[in-house]
């Protein structure tokens, strides 16, 4: 199964308070092709062939997104009513 072609997002960046890019470098990625093999009645993912790809002329997307967890959502603070139903 070829995974190059697909349009799964692999490369994610998110603004933070403890960013994850702090400097400029040159940054590298290495894709590998992985054969699933049956080890020990495991599988077992082993590496087969490998690339190695520069990514200093990556064109990346600027998506917006705002997210919040069912605990940030069902806060106390923010509950306007309730009530049973019969």
């Amino acid at each position: 199964m070829n995974r190059e072609d697909s349009s799964f997002r692999a490369f994610n960046l998110q603004p933070s308070e403890d960013f994850k890019i702090t400097a400029d470098a040159r940054h590298l990625l290495v894709g590998f092709e992985i054969k699933v093999e049956r080890r020990n009645g495991k599988r077992a993912f082993v590496p087969i062939h490998w690339r190695l790809y520069t990514l200093d002329n990556l064109r990346v997307q600027v998506k917006h997104e705002f997210n919040a967890s069912n605990k940030d959502l069902y806060r106390g603070t923010t509950l306007l009513a309730e009530g049973g139903i019969e």
